[in-house]
């Protein structure tokens, strides 16, 4: 594996390049609702698609004694065709069965049931096919070709009340009845038209011809934090988050922040700039750090900057957090890909240089929460009193999660500054 260095000269070997693959153990069930629907009369039957449709999909069941409820899809009018659920973090190409819809009355009505703790939140799609032909998925190659054909296949559940955006377009958004509260739910994809507006800057390309943004908050904030973001053009062009904030600042639940959104471009390039201890790291420390300081309204602190990425962008804002020599002194990192390098030992070599670190990961992530627990017990066993914080999330590897639980991270943040 690839040796690398950081620019402090210490070396790190990478364990591994490729995320290691995981298998879903999650089956299907026959759930209470496709029980009910089997059950009813044709009149109840119009009674039941006419409360689904004002209840939207997927549909919920309270959680039982060991905080699990069921999740219901129904399809109608879909007599002669196939169709699976693709959602996040739980789908697996190997057991398609598991993941598709059956026959619950003699007149189309398909219906997929799922049984998971109540406080989960996924992004999903649909993928329906008809006629005699094999459906895409059916005819691509084992494994991700498989995912990919069904991902491509795949639709928004047109009865599910929330959207969002990805890096994937358009998804549907599964929230169970437990899920933490977040109060920005109707700005997933748009804003407030009558409220404020930040602005978003884009910034001259770097040196390696990379692209960047900045963004400004509603009204005339000064010395205001910086929230470095890694990904910056899936939260910029895909996910709205400057409606987002704008919201949250109007409303009084976040602070005004300035965040510079860092173009991470496509996964070869990810992998070989993004997550290691050298390539897009160096260009926040050294060059981009620097400029928003000078040409915006910020704090020059590094007790007023915090860094936040996923995947490879929360690997790579640990890095960040380890090689700043204080200039960011907080991170938020989601879904850290800890299996690429170890990193403990230069967080252990930075103490003193930064203050606060949050991890979160899901429960459906391989090994991923697994890691980010070891690193978190490494770090505590080292000094017990980091304030040192670690959030599972029932949830794949996912935005749908990664971009509530980054608004309520500056949410809290805010509230423990005393900015709000």
């Amino acid at each position: 594996m690839t040796l690398w260095q950081d620019r402090k000269g210490n070396q790190y070997r990478e364990t591994q390049r490729r995320a290691p693959h995981t298998d879903s153990k999650h089956r299907r069930i026959v759930g209470s609702h496709e029980h009910a629907w089997k059950n009813a009369s044709p009149q109840e039957r119009e009674n039941l698609r006419a409360d689904y449709a004002r209840l939207g999909m997927p549909l919920t069941t309270s959680p039982d004694a060991d905080g699990n409820s069921e999740y219901t899809w129904f399809l109608f009018e879909a007599a002669g065709e196939e169709a699976v659920l693709w959602v996040n973090g739980l789908f697996s190409a190997d057991n398609i069965a598991d993941f598709s819809f059956a026959p619950v009355d003699d007149a189309g009505t398909l219906a997929l049931t799922l049984r998971q703790k109540a406080d989960w939140v996924s992004s999903y799609r649909i993928a329906r096919h008809a006629g005699s032909a094999p459906a895409p998925w059916r005819s691509a190659a084992p494994g991700r070709p498989t995912i990919l054909a069904l991902l491509k296949a795949g639709k928004p559940d047109p009865l599910c009340k929330l959207t969002s955006s990805g890096s994937m377009g358009e998804v549907s958004l599964l929230r169970g009845p437990s899920a933490p509260e977040t109060p920005w739910q109707h700005t997933l994809t748009a804003g407030d038209a009558d409220s404020p507006c930040g602005s978003v800057t884009a910034l001259p390309d770097t040196e390696k011809g990379e692209r960047a943004w900045v963004y400004s908050p509603p009204g005339n904030a000064t010395n205001t934090p910086l929230l470095v973001l890694f990904d910056g053009q899936v939260w910029h062009e895909k996910l709205n988050l400057a409606a987002q904030l704008d919201h949250a600042i109007n409303a009084g639940t976040i602070a005004p922040l300035h965040v510079l959104l860092l173009d991470s471009g496509d996964q070869e390039h990810r992998t070989n700039h993004l997550g290691v201890p050298g390539g897009q790291v160096e260009t926040v420390i050294d060059a981009l750090l620097p400029y928003v300081r000078a040409n915006w309204p910020v704090s020059p602190l590094g007790s007023d900057t915090v860094v936040s990425g996923q995947s490879f962008g929360g690997i790579a804002s640990l890095w960040t957090l380890a090689l700043a020599d204080g200039q960011v002194r907080h991170a938020l990192a989601q879904s850290p890909s800890l299996w690429r390098f170890r990193l403990t030992d230069a967080l252990v070599r930075a103490l003193g240089d930064w203050d606060t670190l949050a991890l979160s990961a899901g429960h459906f992530e391989g090994n991923q929460l697994e890691m980010a627990e070891e690193l978190s017990a490494e770090l505590l066993a080292e000094n017990a009193d980091l304030p040192i914080t670690l959030t599972p999330i029932t949830g794949g590897h996912d935005w749908a999660w990664w971009r509530e639980e980054l608004l309520r991270y500056l949410a809290r943040w805010s509230r423990a500054r005393g900015a709000v």
